[in-house]
């Protein structure tokens, strides 16, 4: 409560508010001195004269200044955690980074075992071919041997496009396209025409009508169309005639080339593994998308060596190769090593076998396999593969795009089948995921 301050009276009944103010400057009469004297005497015993002075009231400048102070204070703490919240907020808008860790989904299975492949397509595992030729040469330390004169003989298809049979004697003559005459060794009917797109065909031997060199030709690169002489201008001349079938050689005209038999056979094998190595590349590159060829499954055959050359002391020997390569549909060769539950675990989802291609695959059965008759090919099969899922990254990181890091758990769900386990990391850890998916690193951690 405030103070109260009352007026006090002395015994002359004289109020204090009535005493006049002297002036400073004035000096006071000593009689009124003395009288002031006398008069404090005898009133010491009754009451003390207080003496008044004016005192303020207002507050100490300092209360200002202190409730001042802690506006500004409070004002800077406010700019202090707005700039934190702005630098927050741009930090998790542009700065942001997310980093998931996926494990796929994942199978080893050993193998060891014998599996059959049909040689017609179909619901169990079948191969395919795939038939390639060349040709390699050397040349070789010779001498001349004695005179020469042979003919060039191979076999042809002939090819009969009417409704009737037609009969062909031994020695019927057939021009080839680049001019040369051959003939037929034997006689031979050719069945008729099934349909008029199925003519009626059959293959036999043909010999040159004159030896040299000149007549022999090879099915691969020069022209293999043939007619019969006998039926020019006849509508048989454009309904019977012939293709070539193998190779025609064996043409010469001159000295033999004689090459020691040991260097024959080692200049013979060398051009073999060169062939083999060559018509192997060639067929690497002519498997489909999908399929999968072994080097051991396959099947090479070569030509007898063949000797020519004009230099005195020098042969060339030359070489064809055939290689018939086996290739298989890779779903179908998983499917049988592993099982089709592993392969349809994956549901709609990819996969990679890595080490399929490594398997150690043998021929069974080399005697009585034929892949032009496609007979059935029974394969040993060693070694150990693995099936492992595959992640679809890019879809993946479009659908965590701008989600938190609690809302992913539940968008990686459908990726189940090819999903073992994963984990997400946010930087910094309050931000969501980034919307831009170049920010959003997906690391694939196979077990």
């Amino acid at each position: 409560m405030p103070r109260r301050v009352q007026d006090i009276v002395p015994g002359d009944r004289r109020s204090i508010r009535n005493i006049p103010l002297k002036s400073e400057s004035q000096p006071e009469p000593e009689k009124t001195r003395r009288k002031h004297h006398d008069n404090s005497e005898t009133t010491k015993e009754s009451a003390k004269e207080i003496p008044i002075r004016r005192i303020p009231v207002t507050p100490p400048p300092h209360a200002h200044r202190k409730k001042g102070r802690g506006g500004e204070w409070l004002l800077i703490a406010f700019i202090v955690i707005g700039c934190v919240v702005i630098a927050g907020w741009v930090a998790s808008e542009y700065f942001s980074r997310a980093t998931f860790t996926i494990v796929p989904k994942s199978y080893s299975i050993p193998v060891n075992g014998t599996y059959i492949a049909k040689g017609t397509p179909g619901t169990s595992l079948s191969y395919e071919l795939v038939i390639l030729t060349d040709n390699a040469t050397a040349t070789v330390a010779s001498s001349n041997g004695p005179a020469e004169s042979t003919k060039a003989q191979g076999t042809v298809t002939i090819y009969n496009a009417n409704s009737s049979i037609q009969n062909l004697v031994a020695g019927s003559r057939l021009t080839s396209s680049n001019g040369n005459t051959y003939r037929l060794k034997s006689s031979v009917t050719v069945p008729a025409a099934r349909s008029s797109a199925t003519p009626g065909s059959i293959t036999t031997t043909v010999v040159a009508d004159a030896a040299g060199a000149d007549y022999n030709l090879t099915k691969t690169t020069t022209p293999t169309e043939f007619t019969f002489a006998g039926f020019k201008g006849t509508a048989r001349y454009d309904t019977v005639y012939a293709r070539l079938a193998t190779d025609i050689k064996g043409g010469f005209v001159g000295s033999k080339k004689v090459i020691k038999p040991a260097d024959l056979a080692a200049v013979s094998a060398d051009l073999a593994t060169q062939l083999t190595e060559k018509l192997l590349a060639q067929a690497s590159t002519s498997i489909p998308d999908g399929y999968i060829m072994y080097d051991n499954v396959k099947t090479v055959a070569f030509s007898a060596p063949a000797i020519s050359g004009n230099d005195p002391t020098q042969a060339v020997v030359s070489v064809q190769g055939t290689l018939t390569g086996i290739f298989f549909e890779k779903k179908k060769l998983i499917e049988q090593l592993a099982g089709t539950d592993e392969v349809t675990s994956f549901d709609r989802f990819l996969y990679t076998s890595p080490g399929l291609e490594l398997l150690d695959i043998s021929i069974a059965n080399t005697k009585d396999f034929s892949p032009q008759k496609k007979t059935s090919l029974i394969l040993r099969i060693k070694g150990n593969i693995k099936l492992v899922g595959t992640i679809p990254v890019t879809e993946i990181q479009e659908k965590l795009s701008g989600v938190s890091l609690a809302e992913t758990q539940e968008i990686l769900k459908p990726y189940s089948p090819v999903i073992e386990t994963g984990s997400g990391e946010l930087i910094p850890p309050w931000s969501k995921v980034p919307k831009d998916i170049e920010r959003i690193s997906v690391i694939i951690k196979e077990q």
